[in-house]
């Protein structure tokens, strides 16, 4: 149940006073994967749960659970970090990304609805942070009303 790192390759449901051997595996990465972890919180109103394969330290597969209680993989690239703002997804490049005809530098900030871009909507992209020659971004925090 770990990966060759040392760390957790599953995530597994357990209900208090029960076995952790017999709790049911709900997710699962891979030997070679540093590590999987689950997550389940509230963010301005908005829940979210999903879970991450972290593929090496700089590189995830993202995975949302749907409305309908499915898992989908988040569809970026295996190097982007990835956060939420209320019903946002939040996108911050490490390498360039071409989204149908739109084209995002590395660096950047973007925002998506998560619902929308989990159905296909790509149009509604809105870069929040564009690096250039002379700014990059560093890190990003956000307030509860603001």
């Amino acid at each position: 149940s770990l990966t060759d790192s040392g760390y957790p390759r599953q995530v597994r449901e357990w209900v208090r006073g029960t076995p952790l051997a017999e709790a049911p595996v709900v997710f699962e990465g891979k030997r070679d994967d540093v590590l999987v972890y689950a997550m389940h919180y509230r963010d301005r109103q908005v829940w979210h749960s999903g879970f991450r394969r972290m593929i090496t330290f700089w590189t995830a597969e993202h995975h949302v659970k749907m409305a309908d209680g499915s898992l989908a993989i988040i569809p970026v690239q295996d190097d982007a970090k990835l956060d939420t703002f209320a019903d946002q997804l939040l996108i911050e490049l490490r390498s360039e990304w071409t989204l149908g005809d739109a084209r995002y530098e590395a660096g950047s900030l973007l925002a998506v609805s998560l619902l929308g871009f989990m159905r296909g909507d790509h149009t509604s992209m809105t870069t929040l942070f564009e690096p250039t020659e002379t700014s990059s971004l560093d890190g990003k925090s956000d307030s509860y009303n603001y």
